[in-house]
């Protein structure tokens, strides 16, 4: 596909999206401020899905904690199928219980998604591109302590049962060959056990404009719950929200994800996707490491609309002694939001980005289009 075929799809795409959201733009105008529920019927569309349709339910509540902040309480449904034959369905909810002092948190969800391997590294190129399917039903259960402040310690469990199918099934497949150099399995049940910590200081939980968020979530699956070779999952977020003006802000974030040797690999750090590295199709490039850093500017225009300005970069690597800007990769662009609830700036979001990389490595598919539900970050 040329590239003006590839953007008029996107585009025509774009537009379908904007429609079936007007649709339901009247009737969401009236929840509550601090608690209500949202019916979101959407026509979406990104890089790693290309088109879709998906209805998503938003339940949030507000309410004053022990510690004297903030916390909303939230229960989310979203199913979705796109053009690509993928299709997900998941249940999610986060819950303070005792005034805050405990936090309970779980997610539930089962999917069959077709995807693209291109290999493992920073420099691997499109040509060697495989096309896999990956089915997965999982839960993810944590449950936390205050430890004072806007701290929550606690445990975290995830039971999982994933399989590769569809895949380029011969000597020169290089799913194959990663499975087979790992001593994995293509079809699996397996489970983590490990630690979660989180503090989040900020104004507000979909839009935030003053404070700071900090997550770290250390997942160990050892041979003893199941996996083919045990490894091990970190994941790291630090973010900063900074006003600008009366209605604008800075967002910033920090990102940080590391899986050990053997990690089957969907569990593998990969870069890109609407949230992260925007202007790089998720898992583009994939590693044992993942670092990243993006800022964006969000300002009002008028009403119910808001404009951002964004860029990001980071980079796969093998390992910690490994880190080097030599194939760097980073992205550019821009978007529009619409609130959906305006008190709480729970929105609608429309971005496009641009991915460029320093090196061996290669572009993005760009422009990138994402068309979507709440804030990237």
């Amino acid at each position: 596909m040329n590239y003006l075929s590839s953007l008029s799809d996107k585009c025509r795409a774009v537009r379908v999206a904007l429609f079936s959201a007007l649709l339901v733009f009247a009737p969401l105008s009236q929840a509550e401020r601090d608690s209500g529920t949202i019916y979101l019927p959407l026509a979406f569309y990104s890089p790693d899905t290309g088109a879709g349709i998906s209805y998503t339910m938003l339940y949030f509540s507000s309410r004053e904690l022990q510690s004297g902040v903030s916390g909303t309480d939230t229960i989310r449904v979203t199913a979705l199928y796109t053009q690509e034959d993928q299709h997900m369905a998941s249940i999610g909810a986060s819950w303070f219980i005792g005034r805050g002092l405990w936090k309970v948190s779980n997610n539930a969800t089962t999917q069959n998604f077709p995807r693209d391997f291109y290999g493992i590294g920073a420099t691997t190129p499109e040509e060697d591109e495989e096309e896999y399917t990956y089915e997965r039903h999982s839960n993810l259960l944590a449950l936390q302590r205050w430890m004072g402040n806007e701290w929550y310690v606690g445990g975290v469990f995830e039971a999982n049962r994933s399989k590769i199918t569809e895949f380029q099934d011969d000597d020169q497949g290089l799913i194959r060959e990663y499975y087979s150099d790992n001593n994995l399995e293509m079809s699996d049940t397996f489970h983590g056990v490990g630690i979660q910590i989180n503090r989040d200081s900020t104004d507000a939980p979909f839009f935030p404009r003053h404070g700071s968020k900090t997550s770290l979530r250390a997942l160990a699956y050892p041979e003893d719950l199941g996996a083919n070779q045990a490894f091990e999952r970190y994941d790291l977020s630090q973010r900063l929200y900074l006003p600008l003006g009366r209605e604008g802000a800075l967002a910033l974030e920090l990102q940080g994800e590391y899986a050990s040797d053997g990690a089957p690999i969907p569990f593998l750090p990969r870069l890109g996707s609407g949230s992260t590295l925007r202007g790089f199709a998720g898992g583009r490039y994939m590693d044992q490491l993942y670092l990243s850093g993006q800022a964006e500017v969000r300002f009002p225009i008028q009403g119910r609309w808001q404009g951002t300005v964004f860029t990001a970069a980071g980079d796969v690597f093998p390992g910690f002694d490994d880190i080097s800007d030599d194939n760097l990769k980073y992205g550019v662009g821009g978007g529009i939001r619409y609130a959906l609830q305006q008190d709480m700036r729970i929105n609608l979001r429309l971005d496009i980005a641009y991915g460029f990389a320093t090196g061996d490595a290669e572009d993005g598919e760009s422009p990138g289009v994402y068309f979507n539900f709440t804030e990237a970050f």
